[in-house]
């Protein structure tokens, strides 16, 4: 007999198969169920009953078949579920194949030479003994299985809890839409789904989830072994291709436990390497890998290897990594006992992982593509442990574009062993808000690592640790380290420095370093906006880099027109700055005054809101005032250049605009020369217009506002004043009220001369 499966393309959940068993090999299909009119009670009994050769399909009724151990061997077969008859010829449900009551034994075993279809299935209380395989599906053959429409749930084995698949290279398990493989258990390893002998996993589809499984690593009464892949195991040589879509709105691998890989262990031996592969089909919608946890190393991801040749591989596409938990690699851990070399791809076109793959989606700006967060180096019983977010040991390869490390909590950030063939790059990174207890990033070794056109920030870093820590040298590149008070790098060889922005130089001072001392102005960093607000001195500087996508894959190629370039324009740091943003900060005030500056008069509303977003509010001015007094707020707002700047806002007061009401204006002057932004320099002049009269609210009209190329010192500012003023017309104390919103400070036209050199840039 000749079987062949033809399967169009990566998703698709059509299997076509062609079945040549001589000319008079027909189609089978039984019916199992209570009724008169089914052809078999038992489904057991309908397979024995099957005749030779063919492709035949037996289809259940909807109910539940208990002390199910179900013997599949060298068939290709389909068993459905869901019908509500046995005369039916649509499923509208599903069948329970259940394992409860009959021996120690898996629910469903395949073996021979089989081709297996499970359609509108659930799978549950499998209970193999500790030393077994499958509690669910055990598959031990050659052939492939599909998985669809079916949720395997409560099964035990000793390996491989929900689905063990035991198969050479060639035969392949599809776990495809709407398959839910939770609460399984494996004694060993591979709480969920074990796939090993070098097969091929290809998970698929929409509506897939693989959670709340654990591989638990213990020998009954005698200690620990195992304990690898809580959701899932590719072990042996085996492949797994994950492109599936999520189930609702949780992680694709979610809340599984394991001693190593929480989520996803992939484990090579003498077989071959074995290789995790993962990217999304939908655009917009990343795959995540959340909320498990490993008692020891590997909360997301765990990869280890057995020697030179047969190595793990994760190979990564906007995928996401967030609250995962373990002592050490709670996101990722790479191990390397026996000369192994674990390699790590993450949105890179590296040697081991080659280029992105045809059916990726790439994601979107804002969809939490690339996203390490919320992960956390903790033991078993949730107490911290200086571990590591991501650890990489001896030998390891780790390649990394556009990836956000942000609000993790640890030991370190990033920890390598950077001995032997080893190589660690960072390009377009981010990596903000995280809390450590040693140095961010540590590289132990003689190799270099590389940052290029990263933005490291806002790190709680403990006194007397650096930013980076390392015994090698290094690249920092096209970026941005901002740590007030700890040092960019230990003392070690000489790093080379081009084009950053820092904190401080003396760390990283080389002969051709070029570093610059100055505050990189971040559009809103209270809320974790980390782009460069149009006056950083991050904006348009070089020129366009080898890698030219930022974090969020925009090209670095956007010129500006009112910034001066330096060398070229393109942007340092993690983000290209693609529009020229209102300069003012929180001008639509959503959720809060941050970057406002006022008396207690000044106070935040979030009635009345007239522009911006649904969420945000007004700034309100109220309170008591003498006759023809006034209450004001204020922001200092960074200028990128010289030219013309349009200043719009929204306004309005309490009463009816008639002859004593109170008026909303709006103030500015321009500061020429304010190093430090902060309104401190000398002002050139000042102008003031009415904004707001009356309780209705009335949108100013533009106003000019000019800064002669002829004053521009690299560092000028603006300062901002909203206006509550009285107008009585009676003396005494008085009460004043006036409301802003949809400030807007927009540049109107690029500068007349050529302003090369012009921006203020002094390296070091």
């Amino acid at each position: 007999m000749l079987i062949s499966i033809l399967w169009r393309g990566i998703g698709c959940a059509c299997v076509l198969i062609l079945i040549s068993g001589g000319p008079f090999a027909r189609a089978a299909v039984f019916t199992v169920g209570n009724d008169n009119d089914c052809h078999y009670q038992q489904v057991q009994a309908a397979i024995d009953a099957l005749p030779a050769g063919g492709s035949h399909e037996i289809r259940i009724k909807s109910g539940t078949y208990t002390a199910q151990a179900i013997k599949i061997e060298s068939r290709a077969l389909t068993l459905s579920g869901g019908y509500a008859s046995c005369g039916a010829t649509a499923a509208n449900g599903l069948s329970r194949l259940d394992g409860t009551g009959g021996n120690l034994d898996s629910v469903i075993t395949i073996t021979g030479s089989s081709d297996i279809v499970l359609a509108g299935l659930v799978i549950e209380n499998g209970d193999e003994t500790p030393s077994s395989h499958g509690g669910g599906i055990d598959f031990d053959g050659v052939g492939t299985l599909l998985v669809k429409d079916t949720t395997i749930s409560g099964n035990y084995a000793g390996y491989g809890g929900g689905i063990n698949f035991n198969a050479p290279a060639g035969s392949t398990l599809y776990i495809d839409a709407n398959t839910q493989i939770i609460h399984n258990t494996a004694q060993y390893s591979g709480g969920g789904v074990r796939i090993t002998g070098g097969a091929e996993l290809r998970m698929e589809g929409t509506g897939v989830m693989v959670a709340w499984n654990s591989a638990l690593g213990t020998i009954p009464g005698a200690g620990e072994s195992g304990g690898y892949g809580g959701g899932i195991l590719v072990a042996n040589g085996s492949e797994a291709t994950i492109t599936a879509g999520q189930f609702l709105e949780a992680p694709l691998i979610f809340d599984n436990s394991a001693r190593y890989g929480g989520g996803i262990a992939v484990n090579a031996d003498t077989n071959g390497a074995s290789t995790l592969r993962m990217f999304s089909r939908q655009a917009g919608k990343p795959l995540r890998i959340g909320s498990n946890r490993a008692s020891r190393t590997g909360g997301g991801i765990h990869l280890s290897g057995s020697s030179v040749a047969d190595f793990a591989r994760a190979c990564l596409w906007d995928v996401s990594l967030i609250d995962n938990v373990a002592q050490n690699g709670a996101a990722l851990y790479a191990d390397s006992p026996g000369n192994s070399r674990p390699s790590v791809s993450i949105n890179a076109d590296t040697q081991y992982c080659g280029l992105r793959p045809q059916f990726s989606q790439p994601c979107g700006a804002g969809a939490g593509c690339g996203l390490v967060s919320g992960n956390r180096t903790r033991t078993a019983d949730d107490q911290h442990v200086d571990g590591a977010i991501i650890l990489m040991q001896n030998r390891s390869r780790f390649s990394a574009m556009a990836l956000r490390l942000i609000e993790n909590e640890g030991g370190s950030l990033y920890h390598a062993f950077t001995d032997g063939d080893t190589s660690h790059s960072f390009r377009a990174c981010l990596a903000a808000d995280n809390v450590v207890t040693g140095p961010l990033f540590r590289f132990e070794g003689d190799r270099d690592f590389i940052f290029e056109g990263c933005t490291v920030t806002g790190n709680a870093i403990p006194g007397g640790s650096s930013v980076i820590s390392r015994t090698g040298s290094g690249r920092l590149w096209n970026s941005i380290v901002w740590q007030p008070a700890r040092q960019v790098v230990n003392g070690g060889p000489v790093v080379s420095a081009s084009a950053v922005i820092a904190n401080e130089s003396t760390s990283l001072y080389g002969i051709g370093n070029q570093v610059w001392v100055s505050t990189p102005l971040f559009a809103d960093p209270v809320r974790g906006d980390y782009r460069p607000h149009p006056a950083s001195p991050a904006v348009d500087v070089i020129d366009v880099p080898q890698f030219p996508t930022d974090v969020e894959g925009h090209w670095r190629s956007v010129d500006l027109p009112i910034v001066p370039n330096y060398h070229g324009p393109a942007d340092i740091g993690a983000y290209e700055l693609r529009d020229q943003l209102s300069l003012v900060r929180n001008g639509d005030f959503n959720g809060d005054l941050r970057y406002w500056v006022g008396p207690p008069a000044m106070s935040y509303s979030s009635n009345g809101n007239v522009s911006g977003d649904g969420a945000s509010g007004v700034l309100r001015l109220s309170g008591p005032v003498a006759q023809g007094e006034s209450i004001a707020a204020m922001q200092c707002v960074p200028l990128p250049g010289p030219g013309t700047y349009w200043l719009q806002a929204w306004a309005r007061t309490t009463g009816a605009p008639i002859l004593g009401a109170d008026s909303a204006l709006i103030g500015w002057s321009v500061i020429p020369d304010d190093p430090a932004h902060d309104c401190t320099g000398t002002q050139a002049g000042y102008d003031q217009v009415l904004a707001g009269l009356g309780g209705t609210w009335r949108q100013l009209e533009p106003q000019a506002v000019e800064l002669d190329a002829r004053n521009w010192s690299g560092r000028a500012s603006l300062r901002l004043v909203l206006i509550a003023k009285d107008n009585a017309v009676t003396g005494g104390s008085q009460s004043v009220t006036a409301e802003f919103d949809g400030i807007r400070l927009t540049p109107a036209e690029p500068p007349s001369d050529d302003l090369i050199f012009a921006n203020g840039f002094d390296f070091d």
